[in-house]
């Protein structure tokens, strides 16, 4: 089986203005088990012959993500500058940036975590 990766898919909820799902995975439902984390800081991936926080051209983002059961988040997807969802991520980190998320489910295992992160993002889990 070969794995094909996904564009970053969002959504939101109705009742939660700061809520925004994340996922690379293709989910029935669209649903995810992670949202952005807008308490953490967007890093920018720069390009000048090799890859740095500092000079260069912007060639990719690594956005914070947070799972519904966790408070603090510690994981970040790579969304490259190609993905249709590049400029849609700055735009809602201007917005959000520096909000608390008030969407949140209750605490679950960690490594329920980390499979759902395998699930959602398969080609940014580290190789082991």
């Amino acid at each position: 089986m070969q794995f094909v990766p996904m564009a970053l898919t969002l959504c939101t909820y109705d009742d939660y203005a700061n809520a925004v799902g994340v996922t690379k995975a293709d989910v029935q439902g669209g649903g995810s088990d992670f949202m952005l984390d807008f308490s953490r800081r967007l890093h920018k991936v720069k390009w000048l012959g090799f890859a740095n926080r500092w000079v260069g051209v912007i060639a990719a983002l690594e956005v914070p993500v947070v799972h519904l059961s966790e408070t603090h988040g510690e994981f970040a997807v790579t969304v490259p500058r190609g993905d249709p969802r590049f400029k849609d991520i700055q735009t809602l980190w201007r917005k959000h940036f520096g909000t608390t998320r008030t969407l949140e489910l209750p605490p679950i295992g960690e490594l329920e975590v980390i499979a759902d992160f395998a699930k959602h993002f398969h080609e940014d889990c580290p190789r082991l």
